[in-house]
């Protein structure tokens, strides 16, 4: 919510695909029919479940995003391309080590995250103030 508030206050409109009707879509399909839609993306990781590797483990569990937040991230690299998805990495929640790579902005606090998120999406090209 924190975050639709801010690109709110940007006086820019979020399409937060969640609050959008699912009319009996799947949720690839929920995709495509917003896709004209939605020039920018933002991807929340938050540690919403916990898993571990067969080889660490479950003494080493870690904190992970759900499946879908991956899966989503990675449809969004491949439909906007890099320069127009962000993520964002909530408290201590794993890195996906398919997208080791991408450089996560941590949501902190302080909101130092908002001035970060602004200026990746002015130098991907949105205007606002």
């Amino acid at each position: 919510m924190e975050i639709e508030n801010f690109i709110k206050d940007l006086d820019l409109t979020p399409v937060i695909l969640h609050k959008e009707a699912n009319n009996g879509n799947t949720i690839i399909e929920k995709f495509e029919k917003n896709a004209n839609e939605i020039v920018y993306a933002i991807i929340l990781y938050t540690p919403c479940d916990r898993g571990y590797s067969i080889e660490e483990g479950d003494n080493n569990t870690k904190y992970r995003a759900r499946q879908n937040v991956v899966f989503e991230h990675g449809y969004f690299i491949g439909n906007l391309g890099r320069k127009y998805v962000t993520a964002i990495k909530k408290d201590n929640v794993e890195v996906p080590s398919d997208l080791s790579g991408i450089l996560y902005i941590v949501f902190d606090k302080d909101g130092a995250w908002k001035m970060k998120l602004a200026q990746e999406m002015k130098n991907a090209g949105l205007v606002f103030d």
